[in-house]
């Protein structure tokens, strides 16, 4: 999946403006934790935001799904 848009989620607690140059590499701590999802954190007042991979976070078979059902302007999941 090539610079997705984004994804349909369950719910958002939160939405924050991050800018690139707010984005950190994921601290050493995070050591084997980060397991190729963080793609950094962003340090906003007294947090630390995890910045996510999408791209990682779905397998081949899901991306090409995303990517078909964008194609095809349906909901992912919704097949006829």
């Amino acid at each position: 999946m090539e610079n997705p848009d984004g994804m349909v989620v369950d719910s958002v607690s939160h939405v924050l403006r991050v800018s690139s140059d707010q984005i950190e590499p994921p601290p050493a701590w995070l050591g084997g934790l980060t397991g190729g999802y963080i793609q950094g954190v962003a340090r906003l007042e007294k947090r630390l935001v995890v910045i996510l991979k999408v791209e990682a976070l779905l397998t081949m078979e899901e991306m090409t799904e995303v990517n078909r059902q964008a194609k095809l302007n349906e909901p992912v999941g919704q097949n006829a």
